[in-house]
């Protein structure tokens, strides 16, 4: 066993550059993530090392190397994250890289990923590069070294080297609404990552790629890759093929609704549901319908068995005697820390005020140096506001407007936000195994608060007393209840290709009279002569009885937070109805 290696004191590295799910598959959302969550979901949670398991044999790989630095040495920046292997060959790691290099090609060749061969004449030749992470424990001790080969895929050719590269992954939408219904219904859950998930995919056509740089035999043979690998353009989607496929072969239905859901049901009419978000698949459902679907997936892949769900897509989930609650303080707290310096953390009590006017800069303003700053602020809030934070989302929708052309006014506005998530880090969505047991939203629209007259549409989405959609855009107010009724119908149709009943019509609430009656009556006057036929589609969905459209007084209406700043005291009432409290709150409660 080798000894733990003592790290000095560094400030916390986080990488500037969003997630970009397109490298694996087709993203839902963007996000800035602490580099090492970064580095996790882009290389695997797995990376081939000297101290991780053979994917081929199951077997942990045994160093070779007799040499083993002292608990007291200390680390470099280029020591613990060599940007190249010309720094970690120079590193006094050397050795430990080199056996973890090897490790990753021993698994490669194991796994049948590649073959040696000559390329064809005018065959285009990528490039790989070896990326390293010394993986640490949680007190700040080596726990392993790791290397993982990755492919030069930006240097492949459209219609040579690759065709499609489309890959779904699970709407976060869908999966708080697979969350609530498991609070609902008191479903058990279950999680499991497929180590290593590219390589498990089939190339189409072969793929070559230069010999590793410190690993060519100098026989002017390349890599001919006959699996995916990570890099490669069309990984994502060919991984996500197979594990499809495969799960098709065991009797699991694809939905057709979200192609990232699939279910099985048993003879005595028990049911699995497994919702796929590129490496990890989350089961709901019976539990012995869960073990069984967890062993299919065993037989075929390497897994990692997470246990119960309480952490996948940056949100954490807690189980409760009471329901289900979600939240991201994680993540909040690590961007805190990273804008700290930018604002002074004394209690706010709404994320802007009243007074905020949506106006661009102008020649008096004083810009800010540095625009990136300011996005990478934003970007930050984003990935909250689109998973559990809802009460975020009018800020964002504000202030990303200015995104091109900053001023320090308006940064001064995005630091009075995280004064108030710094207040606030410990809030999320509880979802009540007491609460509403089918779905309905709300939508409104603020006129005027951009700068041209352009108004703010929002919608809500309600089940199980807590919000499983919702969304802040520049739209009107019937435009606001079109949109809830194609969102709507989205989980209409989850229902319907997972064969979960769902008692229709359901109800959507609006607080502006002339918009119900538009939604009610195919009537066209000079007044709505313009709006865009897309937008009708409520009123079929209306005269079908898929839903029904009802008045609500604009003091009761929780989507007006969706659209304008709101007061202390208005703010905090429409927060409630979301389902948002404090997990400091929950537990107290929940214990009682």
């Amino acid at each position: 066993m080798q000894p733990s290696l003592a790290l000095p004191s560094q400030p916390t590295r986080r990488s500037t550059r969003p997630i970009n799910r397109s490298l694996l598959a087709s993203a839902s959302f963007t996000a800035t993530l602490p580099l090492d969550e970064w580095e996790t979901q882009l290389f695997g949670e797995e990376w081939m090392s000297a101290t991780l398991t053979d994917i081929a044999h199951n077997v942990p790989a045994t160093p070779t190397s007799t040499t083993t630095p002292h608990p007291s040495d200390t680390l470099s920046s280029a020591d613990r994250d060599p940007p190249n292997r010309n720094s970690a060959m120079r590193s006094q790691f050397r050795e430990h890289w080199i056996k973890a290099e090897e490790a990753e090609l021993h698994a490669l060749t194991d796994s049948s990923t590649y073959s040696y061969a000559f390329a064809p004449a005018g065959a285009n030749v990528i490039g790989s590069k070896w990326v390293y992470k010394i993986k640490l424990n949680a007190d700040g001790s080596v726990e392993r070294f790791k290397a993982r080969l990755v492919a030069q895929g930006y240097t492949q050719r459209f219609g040579f080297d690759y065709a499609e590269t489309h890959s779904p992954v699970m709407r976060s939408a869908t999966f708080r609404w697979l969350l609530a219904l498991t609070a609902l219904n008191s479903w058990n859950t279950r999680m499991l990552d497929i180590s290593s998930a590219y390589l498990y995919g089939e190339l189409d056509d072969p793929v070559y790629m230069k010999q590793p740089l410190g690993h060519d035999d100098g026989s002017g043979r390349v890599f001919k890759l006959k699996k995916g690998l990570y890099g490669l353009k069309q990984a994502g989607r060919i991984w996500y093929i197979k594990l499809v496929t495969y799960l098709k072969s065991r009797g699991y239905l694809q939905s057709t609704a979200d192609p990232c859901v699939l279910y099985k049901t048993s003879g005595s009419g028990k049911r699995v549901y497994l919702a796929i978000y590129v490496d990890d698949i989350c089961f709901f459902g019976n539990q012995r319908m869960i073990d069984a679907a967890f062993n299919d997936i065993k037989s075929e892949f390497k897994v990692r068995d997470l246990g119960q769900i309480t952490y996948t897509i940056g949100i954490q989930v807690e189980h409760m005697p009471s329901g289900i609650f979600i939240h991201q303080s994680k993540y909040i707290k690590e961007i805190l820390e990273r804008f700290s310096k930018h604002f002074t953390p004394y209690p706010i009590s709404v994320p802007l005020p009243t007074s905020f006017k949506s106006e661009p800069s102008v020649e008096t303003s004083e810009l800010m140096p540095d625009p990136k700053l300011y996005l990478e602020a934003i970007s930050c809030l984003n990935y909250a506001a689109i998973n559990t934070r809802p009460d975020l989302s009018t800020a964002v929708s504000h202030l990303s407007v200015f995104s091109s052309n900053p001023s320090k006014e308006h940064w001064d506005y995005l630091m009075r936000t995280y004064r108030y998530l710094n207040d606030t880090k410990d809030h999320g969505i509880s979802y009540s195994r007491s609460g509403n047991m089918s779905p309905h939203g709300f939508a409104d629209a603020a006129y005027n608060v951009h700068t041209g007259a352009k108004s703010q549409l929002g919608y809500l989405v309600l089940l199980a007393d807590g919000a499983i959609s919702w969304k802040s855009s520049t739209e009107a107010e019937y435009m606001s209840i079109s949109e809830l009724g194609r969102e709507i119908q989205s989980f209409i149709n989850l229902y319907t290709a997972l064969s979960i009943p769902v008692k229709v019509p359901l109800t959507l609430f609006k607080d502006n009279m002339s918009t119900i009656h538009q939604c009610n009556n195919d009537v066209f006057s000079h007044r709505s002569k313009h709006i865009n036929v897309r937008y009708h589609y409520i009123r079929e969905l209306v005269n079908t009885k898929q839903v029904t459209v009802t008045y609500i007084k604009t003091a009761d209406q929780p989507a007006d937070l969706l659209t304008k700043p709101l007061g202390r005291e208005a703010f905090n009432k429409h927060r409630s109805k979301f389902g948002m409290c404090s997990w400091t709150t929950v537990k107290i409660l929940d214990s009682q």
